[in-house]
């Protein structure tokens, strides 16, 4: 396994774990993974997030711009 794979599982792990023993209900993690995603598509340049939650469903989060009328 490459480093950059190595680190990527090392960093999962951690914020899995944070978020799992933290204090803050469940619609405040939400917004802090919705938060962290916004930073990670600024980083990469991307406009889409997609996530599959524990019950199978998907959450998307996309960047769109708005169209002018």
């Amino acid at each position: 396994m490459k480093n950059k794979e190595k680190l990527v599982i090392q960093l999962n792990e951690q914020l899995k774990s944070s978020l799992i023993n933290s204090s803050l209900p469940p619609e405040e993690i939400l917004a802090l993974m919705m938060k962290l995603c916004l930073s990670l598509m600024q980083v990469t340049q991307s406009n889409l997030v997609e996530m599959k939650t524990s019950d199978g469903r998907k959450l998307s989060l996309k960047l769109d711009t708005p169209s002018v009328h």
